[in-house]
């Protein structure tokens, strides 16, 4: 077995066999909520550094280990990605707005490979989508402190 097929395995083994149909489930397991699940979340948002999770009846919670929560993509108010990182792992959540609530459009892993970006000619993380086959769209992370986030 080759050191990239040892990372692909173990990514394998992190998202679970069956979860990547079930994007609810992977994130309550490696990102589990305070309180309720990610799969009643009504929409997100960032106060202070903070990641909030908000409720259809108006209550929210944050991550049950706040700090998983590294980084956001838009406005803390409105934010377009959030990214969270469990262990060496990151994964993207891609929101998309609808009214006054967000919907998860998307939820993409890091993967451990590295690509060659075409406009900077730098390598870049390779990111796996779980719901589509697009790659992520060009986001620069801010980190929860303000600064900028590099992966």
């Amino acid at each position: 077995m080759t050191m990239m097929d040892s990372r692909e395995q173990h990514l394998q083994e992190w998202i679970g066999m069956g979860e990547t149909r079930d994007v609810a489930a992977l994130l309550d397991r490696h990102f589990p909520l305070a309180q309720g699940s990610h799969r009643q979340v009504r929409g997100y948002l960032v106060y202070f550094q903070h990641l909030l999770a908000c409720f259809e009846d108006g209550s929210q919670t944050g991550l049950a280990q706040p700090s998983q929560f590294v980084a956001l993509c838009g406005s803390r108010t409105e934010p377009e990605a959030l990214l969270l990182k469990s262990g060496e792992h990151h994964i993207a959540l891609l929101l998309a707005r609808c009214g006054q609530d967000c919907r998860l459009d998307d939820v993409q892993l890091e993967s451990h490979s590295m690509g060659l970006d075409t406009r900077s000619g730098e390598l870049q993380p390779q990111w796996l989508s779980l719901c589509h086959l697009a790659p992520m769209p060009g986001c620069r992370f801010t980190a929860r402190e303000g600064g900028e986030y590099r992966l």
